[in-house]
């Protein structure tokens, strides 16, 4: 928090957005790794929470692939859709897998 309002005070930007391309490119290829763990996954399990969950790390991939397109609107919009969708997925699964 601190560092943060210094830095923000000093070089008159926002940190948050200034790193914000470094942070999304980093995470989608993070995301690119456990999309082939989860596809491996359901290939070896083949079942309909296999696939939710290799869906959901998809949609998320795609949230950051969009995000870092995110100075054209619609790749904006796309990226957060692709987000709450992937969580969405998500929480359907958790409902399966529960009952």
């Amino acid at each position: 928090g601190f560092i943060a309002g210094v830095l923000t005070i000093k070089r008159s930007f926002s940190v948050w957005y200034a790193y914000s391309e470094y942070f999304h490119l980093t995470s989608l290829i993070m995301m690119i790794f456990v999309l082939f763990r989860t596809f491996v996954n359901y290939n070896s399990e083949k079942s309909a929470s296999s696939f939710l969950v290799m869906f959901s790390f998809l949609l998320l991939a795609v949230f950051h692939l969009f995000y870092l397109f995110s100075f054209i609107n619609e790749f904006y919009v796309f990226a957060h859709v692709s987000l709450l969708s992937a969580f969405f997925v998500l929480l359907v699964m958790t409902f399966m897998v529960k009952r």
